[in-house]
């Protein structure tokens, strides 16, 4: 792994952490049950509010597809002669 694709793989994870630190929440309650309830610390939780666990592994996914993708294109073009041989 080339120095670059280390720097991709820690943004990568550091992003996912941050959105585990700072998750989507829904609201409920109110005259609309469901509704977005934005972004909040994970330690901020309230009896209303509940994590928006599908959005979460969405943005989670996305993450991760896109960081392997990157890995992927900047691999270095000596490791693949290499590993020909």
């Amino acid at each position: 792994m080339n120095r670059i694709q280390k720097t991709i793989l820690l943004f990568g994870i550091t992003i996912i952490v941050l959105m585990g630190v700072y998750p989507p929440w829904i609201k409920h309650g109110g005259s609309i049950t469901g509704e977005d309830g934005g972004y909040r610390l994970i330690t901020k939780r309230s009896k209303n509010f509940e994590l928006d666990l599908k959005r979460l592994g969405v943005q989670w996914s996305m993450v991760a597809i896109a960081t392997g993708g990157l890995l992927v294109i900047f691999k270095d073009s000596k490791q693949i002669k290499n590993s020909g041989q």
